[in-house]
């Protein structure tokens, strides 16, 4: 069984650059090696996740996530099983967002949620366009 969970977080303190890429490279290779599919984009002061993966995985990252001392504010979005993660063959089946074309990728996966009539699609319609503007 899989599951997929979505959410918004702000870092607990200020990162340098440095912090960020360290974060991020360990963030996808974790993800890479637990077999997580997703997506993990900062930008401003707020990340925005998206894990999937078979459920006691995702159970476990999301537990350690909330009680990370890097974030602060942690907001549930989604969190919900799922018949197979959407992200499989997104890039390597995690990525970092980090240009045009991967937001609009992650545009795509939210139009999937609206397609399965996803309670929360709007919620991430209105995000993601947030998103694609500051990258503009």
């Amino acid at each position: 069984m899989y599951k997929t969970v979505c959410y918004l977080s702000t870092p607990s303190r200020n990162l340098s650059i440095l912090d960020y890429e360290n974060l991020f490279f360990t963030t996808k290779q974790n993800n890479d090696r637990l077999n997580i599919f997703g997506a993990l984009i900062k930008t401003q002061d707020v990340f925005f996740q998206i894990i999937e993966g078979e459920t006691p995985i995702i159970d476990a990252l999301y537990n350690k996530i909330k009680t990370d001392s890097r974030h602060n504010h942690v907001i549930e979005m989604l969190n919900q099983p799922i018949e197979s993660p959407t992200f499989s063959n997104f890039g390597a089946g995690y990525a970092i967002i980090n240009n045009e074309d991967a937001i609009r990728a992650l545009y795509n996966y939210i139009n999937t949620l609206e397609s399965k009539n996803t309670k929360s699609d709007s919620l991430f319609r209105n995000i993601i366009s947030k998103l694609i503007n500051v990258d503009a």
